[in-house]
């Protein structure tokens, strides 16, 4: 039965028997590449997707096995590269001496205005080690901090 035929007509339920058929197989690349089941399966799932969207571009000068499975690949690799631009490096001092220094002032401030209520919050992050914390996670802090200050800062109890 051509499938893909039925589903560029627009019959989209077709497509639910070539997901069935390359699932596992899907999955099975996507791992090898990822090393990751959780990222495996995200991968899978979105090539699934990309392939659906893309469906009018397999113009048949392969299999659909060959065409999808690129897209699985492709997707994989994407996956991983973006996993390592995600990472943030601890040896970058400069961010380090930079959170440190304003983690280290966050313990200064009197918190006996309106903010007494967040006070606990605020200890128990300042005593945890920056080495803790992704890059992301201290910024948040930061902001969160910046946006309580910025509000409640000029306020009196």
């Amino acid at each position: 039965m051509d499938y893909i035929g039925l589903v560029l007509r627009g019959d989209s339920e077709f497509f639910a028997p070539l997901v069935d058929k390359y699932k596992q197989l899907a999955f099975s690349l996507a791992l090898k590449v990822t090393r990751n089941r959780e990222d495996a399966e995200e991968v899978a799932q979105d090539a699934f997707i990309k392939a659906y969207r893309s469906l009018e571009k397999f113009k048949g000068g392969s299999s659909f096995k060959t065409w999808f499975f690129r897209i699985v690949y492709t997707t994989a690799i994407s996956k991983v590269r973006g996993k390592k631009r995600e990472f943030i490096s601890y040896e970058d001092h400069r961010l380090t001496d930079q959170v440190s220094a304003e983690v280290v002032a966050l313990n200064k401030v009197d918190f006996s205005f309106q903010l007494k209520p967040f006070y606990p919050l605020f200890q128990a992050l300042s005593r945890l080690t920056f080495a803790s914390l992704t890059g992301i996670m201290a910024i948040g802090i930061l902001l969160i901090a910046d946006l309580f200050f910025s509000r409640y800062a000029g306020r009196s109890s």
